[in-house]
Order: structure tokens, then sequence, then C-alpha cells
């Protein structure tokens, strides 16, 4: 470990990062037989670039002494005004997995994360990779959720059904600051704690949308997809939320709770399939979900 070195990620870095990341998860995903996480380096590279240009990010990497060749990075993010802190996306090159690089990198992360006061630090791991749940499970994290990436099926089968909620009852764009105020007070319930900026940036978008019953908020969505996240009061408010988004799924599809059956089997009977597996983990204070929920890539 004497040869390595961790600094801060440059822009120059981002090439030689986004490479690095896109071998990775193709390494791994190959392995599996999973779609990868990354589905070329052009993406790879772009996530580096965007990540290192979020003032809300920190990235380091691992770059050996001498020869000045890059072997991993890692980024760490804060999602105010919540003091949460998610480590991710992790990688480390597949030809140096065994030398501790991982390590490194994470306790420099984590310590990043002490260092800004943020004391509710969560990730999203992929089961598939049993070494990575290793390093995580040393660093004192915990498994809290499996999950499971669902997509609508390409082979056709299967009808989603738009959810037209009854009554008073309607699904529709999330407008006014009000609207904001409840929908954090809903996320505070469930969680313990606001994501209000990514709800905003989903508002600014155009992808945020609420469910109401008798003009009181119950549900909510900062988008359908993989960066997105949702909380609603019932199964029946969430997959009201998801029908109704059903054409405007972002990205590879979204996660959903492997606990949660009556939604996955809602899911199952109206077109959609599990893509791929993951765990949600986290270290320090942990509120189990109080209502149904979507969890996004980042936690």
């Amino acid at each position: 470990m004497m040869n390595v070195i961790i600094r801060p990620i440059e822009k120059s870095d981002a090439e030689a990062c986004g490479k690095i990341g896109y071998l990775a998860h193709r390494t791994i995903s190959s392995a599996h037989g999973y779609p990868s996480e990354q589905p070329s380096e052009e993406f790879g590279i772009d996530l580096v670039k965007r990540l290192v240009g979020n003032p809300n990010s920190w990235g380091f990497l691992a770059e050996e002494k001498q020869q000045g060749n890059i072997l991993g990075s890692i980024f760490v993010h804060k999602f105010s005004p919540s003091s949460i802190a998610v480590i991710g996306p992790l990688t480390v090159h597949p030809s140096a997995e065994s030398g501790g690089i991982g390590r490194l990198l994470m306790d420099t992360a984590l310590n990043k994360a002490i260092e800004q006061k943020l004391e509710r630090i969560r990730l999203v791991q992929s089961p598939s990779h049993i070494r990575s749940f290793v390093l995580y499970t040393k660093c004192g994290f915990a498994l809290r959720e499996p999950l499971f990436l669902m997509q609508r099926s390409s082979n056709g089968e299967g009808s989603t059904t738009i959810l037209i909620p009854a009554g008073s009852s309607i699904v529709r764009p999330i407008k006014y600051q009000n609207d904001i105020s409840e929908c954090n007070e809903l996320c505070k319930k469930a969680h313990g704690f606001t994501r209000e900026m990514e709800l905003r940036q989903a508002k600014s978008q155009g992808m945020a949308i609420l469910i109401e019953h008798d003009n009181i908020i119950t549900g909510y969505a900062a988008g359908i997809g993989i960066f997105g996240h949702a909380v609603a009061e019932s199964n029946e408010d969430l997959i009201a939320l998801i029908a109704n988004a059903s054409t405007s799924i972002v990205g590879p599809g979204f996660f959903v709770p492997a606990r949660n059956y009556g939604l996955i089997k809602w899911l199952l009977e109206n077109g959609f399939k599990i893509e791929w597996p993951a765990n949600l983990m986290t270290v320090g204070p942990y509120q189990e979900p109080l209502m149904p929920f979507l969890p996004s890539l980042a936690y």
C-alpha cells in the first residue's frame, strides 16, 4: 500500500476513471448475466465528469506512486438539507481488486462524510459482487433492504393497467411550494428526514408527481426511474404513481424493496420484469421505513 496514494479527482482524470468504472461494472455484470449499470465507456466517462462538476459531491482516486496509473475511484455526496451522505460509485480496476484499494477508497469517503458531519451514510450494493458486500460490512455498513430493479418487459407480455384514482383522488404534477412542504412531511414520516433537494430537481425537470385524496397529499414521486424516489401512504397510492408515469420511466428501471410482495406482484402482472437485485446498506442512524417507498440508486 505504500506505493499507492489517494488524492482528489480532477477533471483531467475523468476519462481514465470513467473507463475503469465501465470495465469494473462490465466485468461483474457479465460474470453473473446481469445488464451492466454502465452500458458504455462514454456513459462512465460522462458520469465522472458530471460528478466532478457537482458542488455536492467529492471524488477521490487511488493512484500508483511511481507509474501514475489510476487503480480506482470513489465519490461521496451530500443531500441537503438532511444530514445524509451517499457513497458511490466505488470502482476498482479488476486487476487491482485484491490489493486493498477498495478499503483505502472507502475509508477516505467515510472520513470525508464524518468531516462534513454527515452522520447517516448510505449506498446501494450489487449482491452479485460478494467482495464488495464483505468490504462494506467490514467498513460498518449493515444490510437494510434487499431491492429489485424493475423494468418494463421487452417481450410485450402483460399490459400495464393505468389506474384512475377513484372519486376526488387525482395524480398530478408537483407545482406549488405547499406541494413541496407536504411531500417533505410524508418523506419525514416515512424515513425520518426529507429529500427536498432531489424533489426540487425533479420538479424543475417536470418529473415530480403526487397523488392526493380530498386535497390531501398521500404520496409523491421525484420521478419514476433509477435516480428517482417515491413515498406513499399505501401500495395503492404508490401503484397509481407508477402507473401514471409508466410512459416516462427514466433510465434502466426503478428500485422496489423486495419485501413489498403486493407491489412486486402487481408489477410482474402488469408488464414489468426483474432486471437485477441490489442491497440498500447504511452506516449510522436508520429509521425502518414506516410506509411504502421506492429508493433511488443513491439511497
